[in-house]
């Protein structure tokens, strides 16, 4: 297998109404000399097509970027050694390759499942290509970081940018000062990376959003009923959306554009009249956009 280029390689079991089936999913990692991504697809849509002139193609858009699709049939012969009944046998099967060229690099990855599915081929189509979606491009130290996330689960999460903590804090002595609640502030919380919801239906795996969550416990009774209407108003002024969350003693706040579209930093807050306590959460908005941070904050 690694003399094919072979990089991963894996059985799908699928049941359908009571009938189980089965496909093979297999992802090679080869090397082009095209001049770029565009140009890799087209040599390669080219020189199959002129092999395989009966089988389907289909450009699409994936989250990592253009992929091409070939849809067809492949056939082999298992050999008679290999064969339980001590003859050869011909197998026919579905076929379905995904072609991603590796952004910036003369390397390509090439998805493939096959399977003797039958009627249910479609089911195991549809799933591969959720996994197609799910391909995400990281960077070495990205990819480093989650390999130490995965070796060591006290290390939960990648630490941000320092720019992203301070915007964090900055937003969360803001929510603090709005609040105007007295009692004692736990802020030690450490800011922790996160995948924000959006990338997260889009396939995307990798960090993209911070978080910032603190508390002050040993409020006053009088000084908690007012708090979620006060952080409100005060946040409404400043060009933020808020409304009140499912569960009751909770507002849940965001930035919005001139359009009202949800942009920028989020937030959370709970209050706990019979605790004495309130519990707050700052999210940073997605890290594909670029951001200022702000400074003066109680937090750091």
């Amino acid at each position: 297998m690694v003399e094919a280029n072979v990089i991963y390689a894996g059985l799908c079991p699928l049941e359908f109404e009571g009938n189980p089936g089965l496909s093979a999913i297999v992802v090679s990692q080869v090397e082009h000399d095209a001049e770029n991504e565009a140009a890799v697809l087209q040599t390669t849509r080219e020189t199959l097509e002129r092999k395989y002139p009966d089988d389907e193609w289909d450009s699409v858009e994936l989250n990592c970027g253009t992929a091409l699709l070939r849809s067809g049939i492949s056939s082999f012969v298992i050999s008679a050694e290999w064969s339980a009944s001590g003859r050869e046998i011909p197998v026919t099967q579905s076929q379905m390759q995904a072609y991603i060229p590796l952004p910036d690099t003369s390397e390509m990855l090439i998805f493939e499942i096959t399977s003797q599915a039958g009627e249910h081929w479609g089911l195991h189509v549809e799933l591969f290509r959720e996994i197609l979606n799910t391909v995400d491009w990281g960077t070495d130290q990205e990819v480093a970081d989650y390999r130490a996330m995965r070796s060591s689960p006290l290390s939960a999460s990648v630490e941000p940018d320092e720019s992203v903590q301070k915007a964090l804090y900055w937003h969360s002595s803001r929510l603090l000062d709005a609040a105007a609640v007295r009692g004692r502030v736990e802020g030690a919380s450490p800011v922790a990376t996160t995948t924000c919801a959006d990338c997260w239906a889009k396939g995307l795996r990798t960090p993209c959003s911070a978080k910032h969550p603190w508390s002050i416990d040993l409020v006053p009774v009088d000084e908690l009923s007012g708090a979620l209407s006060r952080v409100a108003e005060k946040f409404s002024v400043n060009g933020w959306k808020s409304e009140a969350g499912e569960a009751e003693g909770v507002l849940c706040a965001w930035e919005v554009d001139a359009s009202g579209e949800r942009v920028g930093h989020s937030l959370s807050l709970s209050v706990d009249i019979g605790a004495g306590r309130i519990e707050a959460e700052v999210a940073s908005p997605c890290n594909r956009s670029v951001h200022s941070s702000p400074t003066d904050s109680a937090f750091g």
